[in-house]
């Protein structure tokens, strides 16, 4: 028993056309090609990429709010209880929306990632931790050692915290 054949590419009716270099595809029944159809030389294509322009205080303002999200030294967290189906890929940008990403190791069901900061190490534990992946959850903890550095970290939020909430109640007084 054979199975039928390909049908032949192209457009019903019309006879096959090889493929053209540099020339636009021909118009059919009227129907002029758009643009991004008719191959562009490459002379003319861009080289770079082009240039991103933000307003004058949005650029400054997201340059002091990286930094002040990773000042301090960079965090290691474990991750575990990945399924082995989940793809690295996958991961990583889960773990990337917590934080800038300095590295991440695999190996099989756990890996460990480091942050740049403890706020990206923080947030990752507040939100990765039970996170359902299929049909595990994930377990996502950091060392005695990182502990003491993010417990600092709080200690440090907290204070600075504190003494914007002063200011502003003495403010509010006057």
């Amino acid at each position: 028993m054979s199975y039928p054949g390909q049908p032949p590419m192209g457009i019903p009716g019309m006879p096959p056309m090889p493929y053209m270099v540099g020339a636009p595809p021909p118009i059919i029944g009227g129907v002029m090609p758009m643009a991004h159809m008719i191959p562009t030389p490459v002379s003319a294509m861009q080289t770079s990429a082009p240039a991103v322009r933000y307003a004058r205080n949005q650029n400054r303002h997201d340059n002091n709010r990286r930094r002040e999200r990773e000042s301090g030294p960079p965090v290691t967290v474990f991750i575990g209880n990945i399924m082995e189906r989940a793809p690295d890929v996958m991961i990583r940008h889960i773990l990337g929306a917590c934080g800038h990403v300095l590295s991440w190791k695999r190996v099989q069901a756990f890996g460990f990632c480091e942050y740049a900061g403890p706020d990206a190490g923080l947030r990752a534990v507040r939100l990765l931790h039970d996170m359902e992946i299929g049909t595990k959850k994930l377990v996502v903890k950091v060392d005695a050692k990182a502990k003491v550095v993010l417990d600092q970290f709080k200690a440090e939020r907290r204070k600075k915290l504190r003494g914007v909430q002063s200011l502003y109640k003495i403010e509010t007084y006057n």
